[in-house]
């Protein structure tokens, strides 16, 4: 998961999210597959490089414009005889929002992200509990109220994270 903000740098948080967890959030995307031409050690590096070379992160379309430009790349590949020598990465591209502060900067310097379920449209829970892993949180809300939820991120102090991490935190 990449995060890149109109100033500053882009920060990636590594999740073990399938594409049926993020189904659950209500403003996923799903672009589907495409192929990387880069070997599976580059693949991390490569995807941040492309997402550089679109328009700011606030463009709403620049998920759209980076599968389209991924895709046109591939097919060029295979025009030349399918095989350029290269590895490639089998990539499902997939989105979300998720809602924060107005502060711009996901991730201040000395902080720590947890995570937040809601969906006041349920019949039955309504909102989950601020959470430090975004799989676990969508793992509640699956239980609690299947899909369609928003996500809420915040930073925290580190004394916060630890008080939500040792379960002494719920809201």
């Amino acid at each position: 998961m990449s995060y890149g903000g109109p100033s500053g740098p882009c920060i990636q948080l590594h999740t073990q999210l399938t594409p049926a967890q993020i189904r659950l959030i209500q403003s996923h995307e799903d672009f589907g597959e495409v192929r990387v031409p880069v070997s599976e050690p580059d693949f991390s590096n490569f995807l941040r490089s492309q997402i550089d070379l679109e328009a700011s992160s606030q463009d709403k379309a620049m998920m759209t414009k980076l599968v389209a430009r991924l895709r046109d790349a591939k097919a060029g590949d295979e025009d030349d005889g399918g095989d350029n020598g290269g590895d490639c990465v089998l990539a499902h591209i997939l989105s979300f929002t998720a809602l924060g502060d107005q502060s711009g900067e996901l991730v201040p310097e000395g902080r720590m992200l947890l995570w937040k379920w809601v969906k006041p449209q349920s019949q039955y829970r309504k909102a989950g509990f601020w959470g430090h892993s975004l799989t676990q949180v969508l793992v509640d809300a699956e239980w609690n109220t299947g899909k369609g939820v928003t996500v809420y991120v915040k930073p925290v102090e580190e004394e916060e994270y630890e008080k939500v991490l040792k379960g002494e935190k719920k809201t």
